[in-house]
């Protein structure tokens, strides 16, 4: 969800979405955010504020002040900080856009050795089975020669009381 920002500190009334600038809105015009129609209500300009007002405005936005400083500095500092909050919105976007790109990069390789061990896997699986056939074969060629063996042993025994 995109945040709607309305700035107007500066010379003109700018809506920002996403610290993205569109174009002067007028007073009445409507536009959609979150696919909700929004309606911009006419605010005072930063000059026709009172102090107490440009004081409420830097406390809600945790803008430290002098409770001295004039009507002029009040809206500087005000403009500075908007300034300031773009800048870093910006910052935040690029870094945003160059972790994904760092991890579509990554991703590449790790997609390429994952296809690989699926297929060493399949693989391994394969050999597994066919271990698997020829120790059940041993076991029953073993089962099977377990009589004649049996029988060797008798007959050695025999042979050896004959001597």
């Amino acid at each position: 969800m995109k945040k709607v920002k309305k700035s107007n500190w500066g010379g003109g009334k700018v809506t920002k979405v996403a610290g993205m600038n569109l174009t002067p809105m007028n007073e009445g015009e409507s536009i959609l955010v979150n696919g909700k129609p929004v309606t911009v209500k006419p605010k005072a300009k930063p000059k026709e504020k009172t102090l107490k007002q440009l004081h409420d405005e830097c406390k809600k936005r945790n803008i430290g002040f002098m409770t001295t400083w004039s009507k002029t500095a009040l809206i500087k500092r005000l403009e500075d900080e908007d300034k300031k909050d773009e800048e870093i919105q910006g910052l935040k976007d690029l870094i945003k856009r160059k972790e994904n790109s760092y991890n579509i990069l990554a991703t590449k390789p790790l997609l390429e050795a994952k296809k690989q061990l699926k297929k060493n896997k399949i693989e391994l699986e394969g050999y597994e089975n066919r271990i698997k056939k020829l120790m059940d074969e041993k076991f029953e060629l073993m089962q099977k020669n377990k009589p004649i063996r049996q029988e060797i042993e008798q007959l050695e025994v025999l042979i050896k009381s004959l001597i």
